[in-house]
């Protein structure tokens, strides 16, 4: 049932980056599943706009937050379960790692910066770093 919440979950989120990429005027290319959930591709230009970019890569962790603040007013199992898992996507996917929605914002920020190049460079480097961390992290939840 928890798996079923999440992947729903991770449905709703990238439906909202369609949705926003439809409005903002961008069209699809590719949808796709993984084991751990769904990912979708816009038909890239040089002439996306920055702001454009960052609003569609912020529209999938905005859904899970708004899901959660619906079902955190319900004061049942299933719903609070439903608040967790949208509040953990949420965070989650606003990491700077590869190839989460924080990670993309990153890039794309430093990107305006430092040129195309330097900014993959600088922020796979970023991204590397966090990893590392969570993964030490982890190691010693696990040793504890």
């Amino acid at each position: 049932m928890i798996y079923l919440i999440f992947l729903i979950s991770i449905f709703i989120h990238e439906l909202s980056h369609i949705v926003v990429g439809f409005l903002l005027g961008y069209k699809l290319k590719k949808i796709g599943m993984l084991p751990v959930g769904f990912y979708i591709e816009f038909e890239t230009s040089y002439n996306i706009v920055f702001i454009k970019k960052i609003i569609i890569l912020l529209s999938g962790p905005i859904s899970n937050f708004c899901i959660s603040l619906f079902f955190y007013k319900f004061n049942t199992y299933f719903s609070e379960k439903i608040f967790l898992i949208n509040i953990f996507l949420g965070i989650f996917n606003l990491l700077p790692i590869y190839p989460l929605d924080g990670e993309n914002i990153l890039n794309q920020s430093i990107q305006i910066f430092c040129g195309y190049k330097k900014g993959n460079n600088k922020s796979f480097i970023v991204s590397k770093c966090c990893l590392c961390c969570i993964t030490f992290l982890y190691s010693l939840l696990i040793l504890l």
